[in-house]
């Protein structure tokens, strides 16, 4: 078949059972299905790698698209065994950044190339959907029922994109985690890198009695249960790091935190612009936890 700004690579049928994926991961157990690779070029400095599989047979009519991790740069092939959940058709890409996942300095593979960095930041996942609702209305003679979109991290970014700019794409959307704004985002670590730069740095101990002492402060006054041991709205919460400040032989000596521990704490629950005086304004806590 002939698609635009597509190379088709491979062409592979794989028999039901166990399998093992180009990047080593092993499957168990999956139905019979067609492998299609294919390349795409929608500009001179393009390099675009997408997988689709579908099964031969019980195919349940719906297409899912899934995000990759980081920089992307190969394809998550452990995320293609969705095909193994009830016979989707499913389809990964490399968001067009290889060698990004194997190179230590991967980030510079969109460093100088406005184009990639727009296919790592949409252009690819909007593509592969495109291209594999194609590709499966040629095996299959027909067009997903519906079309789902799954991912975490970059992915759920990934999602995120597809559900802003590209929004008939899907008919659902997952989006864990999601990894965008990355200029703010890269901006934030090193403010807080900063923050937290010698004496400052705070122990495990110390960063799971912040967040004790934050969510008592602020439970039941952010939009959420006085019984909830997270944060509903952190912006709706104000608490002073000064009250746990150390206060000579304490017996929570391990847990109280230092002057310069104190001024850090101020700096990183405030932006960047906002005055270094007063209650800090939380606009973020718990965010390891919600990582975890």
């Amino acid at each position: 078949m002939r698609l635009p700004d597509t190379t088709i690579t491979l062409v592979e049928p794989v028999p039901a059972g166990p399998y093992t994926a180009p990047d080593g991961r092993f499957f168990a157990n999956l139905p019979a299905f067609c492998r299609i690779a294919a390349t795409l070029t929608p500009t001179s400095d393009s390099n675009i790698k997408v997988e689709v599989w579908m099964p031969y047979s019980g195919w349940n009519g719906r297409f899912l698209g899934t995000g990759n991790g980081s920089l992307g740069g190969l394809i998550a092939y452990g995320n293609l065994g969705f095909l193994s959940f009830d016979n989707y058709a499913v389809a990964n890409t490399d968001m067009g950044t290889s060698p990004a996942a194997t190179d230590p300095l991967g980030g510079r593979v969109l460093t100088g190339h406005p184009e990639k960095q727009i296919d790592y930041a949409t252009r690819s996942t909007h593509l592969m959907t495109l291209r594999s609702k194609q590709i499966i209305k040629a095996f299959h003679a027909e067009r997903p029922k519906y079309s789902y979109f799954f991912g975490c991290s970059t992915g759920g970014g990934q999602g995120i994109h597809e559900a802003l700019q590209f929004p008939g794409d899907y008919d659902g959307i997952v989006a864990l985690a999601p990894g965008m704004n990355l200029t703010r985002n890269a901006a934030a670590r090193m403010w807080n890198n900063q923050a937290f730069d010698g004496p400052a740095n705070i122990t495990a101990a110390q960063a799971t009695a912040i967040t004790a002492a934050v969510v008592k402060q602020c439970a039941g006054k952010d939009g959420g249960l006085s019984s909830d041991n997270f944060l509903t709205d952190p912006r709706d919460c104000r608490w002073n790091p000064a009250a746990l400040q150390c206060r000579g032989a304490a017996p929570d000596a391990a847990t109280c935190l230092t002057a310069p521990q104190v001024a850090a704490m101020r700096k990183v629950l405030r932006r960047a612009d906002q005055p270094a005086h007063g209650s800090a304004h939380l606009c973020g806590t718990n965010a390891r936890k919600r990582e975890q």
